[in-house]
């Protein structure tokens, strides 16, 4: 959750509360306002803290994809809800950042047209975030509990989609009752989307 925390922080600008802008603004020689208006912003402080923030997200990242990839390497049930939210967790950061991108290049084209990069570098890496981090971590998590087979009465495929099969409570192989209620949780779901169309 930490990560998508951070990715919030970067999606947004910093501003001063009122006192605090109405400190600055005394400690100035020579301000070029005498009030402060609703969302003033620094834009050094903004950059700095955002730089910060970014090496933290960075190490924070591959963390987390190198700890996903030790739990999926362990194939047990067991394992299988904390993966599937963190595969969530970073599906939502992924998109994230893609939004992000493509609202600096139009930010860009808006303010400065003859700087602004083009659409195709926004939509390059959109596409490399699809087909690197996203299809690596979802082909290993599909790989690992076979989610894409359909269970078989005569042989044992070691496969596990609590959510498409549903899923009890199997304490011997580290199935929780916090499983199955994430499970039926998402089932719930997708039920009630596929309903609404």
């Amino acid at each position: 959750m930490m990560l998508y925390a951070m990715h919030y922080f970067m999606g947004r600008t910093i501003t001063y509360t009122p006192t605090s802008a109405t400190d600055v603004l005394q400690a100035l020689k020579k301000p070029m306002a005498r009030t402060w208006e609703a969302k003033t912003i620094s834009l050094p402080l903004n950059r700095q803290l955002k730089c910060v923030m970014n090496t933290l997200l960075q190490g924070l990242t591959r963390k987390i994809f190198e700890d996903l990839e030790k739990e999926l390497k362990t194939r047990n049930t067991m394992v299988w809800a904390t993966c599937f939210c963190t595969v969530c967790i970073l599906c939502f950061c992924i998109e994230e950042v893609q939004i992000q991108t493509n609202g600096f290049v139009m930010h860009k084209r808006q303010h400065d047209p003859d700087g602004s990069p083009p659409s195709e570098e926004a939509i390059m890496i959109c596409r490399k975030l699809d087909d690197l981090p996203y299809t690596h971590m979802i082909e290993l998590f599909h790989g690992v509990f076979k989610t894409r087979k359909w269970p078989m009465a005569h042989r044992r495929d070691h496969i596990f989609n609590p959510i498409r099969d549903g899923v009890d409570v199997d304490l011997a192989n580290g199935v929780g009752q916090e499983t199955v209620d994430l499970a039926e949780e998402v089932r719930q779901i997708i039920k009630d989307c596929s309903e609404s169309r």
